[in-house]
């Protein structure tokens, strides 16, 4: 995944030094490691990376089904 694309798809973060090193352990060859590596010294940024990417995939499927023309189906009665 290109760097721009991280910078951009990723949650902001309250931590600046862990922004920063973060920032730093994308440059380069074996990018995607480093970012995992040092994302994983803040077990609960490391979760809310995860659950930020998994909404992000959500919002992508539920985009494709639109586009493919399906929409949710409205709730009936009981």
């Amino acid at each position: 995944m290109p760097t721009a694309t991280w910078r951009t798809s990723s949650p902001p973060l309250d931590d600046r030094d862990l922004a920063r090193y973060l920032g730093i352990a994308i440059q380069g060859p074996g990018a995607f490691r480093r970012f995992k590596v040092m994302l994983a010294t803040s077990p609960a940024q490391l979760q809310r990376y995860w659950l930020f990417g998994a909404e992000r995939q959500y919002g992508r499927a539920r985009a494709w089904l639109a586009d493919q023309g399906y929409r949710p189906a409205l709730p009936t009665g009981h």
